[in-house]
């Protein structure tokens, strides 16, 4: 089903955001509710300088400082924020050549009925993102136990899984450039110079996609520490359990981002090899 979503300028975001939430009567929803802000651009600078949403979205409880400070600083990253009055997760990806986002997700307890619970969502996107293709990839979980429901954490669920397909995309792309480039080596002579600029440029990429990966698994590991003190919190008063199929999600995202790693750890010996390969053409 399509999400209907409001067109928003500035003004009309702020204003989205200081509104009060309003109860969802559809089942299994009446006690939590869902609010998310989406703000993309085709110009990414745009949203790094969002400090008028970020103001009314810290006044009005849907982040925390912490998450001011993420993306402030350009932090590359992902945390669990826990308060006495909320539990929230943020991420944000490097800035680098490959997509852009950052997320902040928080649920608040709003009401004396400690069942009821808000949740919002802050995200800055580059302008390709298709939230709803995204969140399209993986069936909505409902294996929640009572008093827990399903949240907003699927969405940061989604955004792994997409990011590892990411990383292991332009790796492999990466992977096929240097075997291509080793037998051009292999080849004529000429055209060093152009080959040293590529190789460069293969090592930044490699860098990037080091970062990524990096990301990836810090990503994975801390949804899991997310989860887990929703269900701590929620079980103070009697036991229940986090969503199992969410776990075995994004456990299978971090095995799928391990398989990755030899790939990662190997390039660099052979754009090394290459270097030197160049190199030895240019002293006969």
């Amino acid at each position: 089903m399509p999400i209907n979503w409001d067109n928003l300028d500035e003004d009309g975001a702020k204003a989205f955001i200081r509104t009060a939430p309003q109860k969802d009567r559809r089942l299994n929803m009446e006690k939590n509710r869902f609010r998310i802000l989406v703000v993309q651009s085709q110009n990414r600078s745009d949203l790094y300088n969002q400090q008028a949403i970020m103001d009314t979205a810290r006044a009005s409880y849907w982040i925390e400082e912490e998450y001011g400070f993420f993306v402030k600083k350009g932090t590359a990253g992902s945390a669990v924020i826990e308060t006495d009055r909320s539990i929230g997760f943020i991420m944000q990806t490097p800035k680098d050549e490959m997509p852009f986002f950052s997320l902040a997700i928080t649920q608040s307890t709003m009401s004396k009925q400690k069942s009821d619970v808000d949740w919002t969502c802050l995200l800055f996107a580059d302008h390709d993102l298709n939230i709803e293709s995204l969140i399209g990839n993986i069936p909505f979980p409902s294996d929640f136990t009572p008093p827990l429901v399903p949240d907003f954490l699927f969405l940061s669920v989604c955004l792994l899984q997409w990011q590892v397909e990411q990383t292991r995309d332009e790796l492999n792309k990466l992977v096929k450039d240097i075997v291509d480039q080793d037998m051009r080596l292999g080849g004529s002579p000429g055209g060093l110079e152009t080959v040293r600029s590529e190789l460069f440029y293969m090592e930044r990429r490699h860098l990037m996609l080091h970062r990524r990966w990096l990301f990836d698994q810090d990503l994975a590991a801390n949804l899991k520490r997310c989860f887990d003190a929703i269900q701590d919190r929620a079980s103070r008063e009697q036991p229940v359990t986090y969503s199992q199929k969410l776990h075995r999600i994004v456990q299978t995202q971090k095995d799928l981002s391990n398989t990755l790693q030899h790939d990662l750890d190997a390039l660099p010996r052979k754009i090394q090899s290459q270097h030197k390969r160049v190199c030895s053409r240019q002293i006969n």
